[in-house]
């Protein structure tokens, strides 16, 4: 996966994985899937953040 330099020694995956749904809609078996085949294709920049859930539900 490509990576964009953001500063000193810094490279993060162009994809970033949005995590929304790991642990509402996603078991856990299949959100530890999804995070191993994303890190095994390079990513490295997970979406934390914690206010989408509130819009989704």
């Amino acid at each position: 996966m490509d990576k964009l330099e953001i500063g000193n020694d810094l490279k993060e995956s162009e994809i970033g994985l949005g995590r929304i749904n790991f642990g509402t809609k996603l078991d856990t078996d299949t959100a530890h899937l999804m995070l191993s085949k994303y890190v095994e294709l390079g990513g490295n920049f997970l979406d934390t953040a914690i206010n989408y859930a509130a819009l989704n539900s």
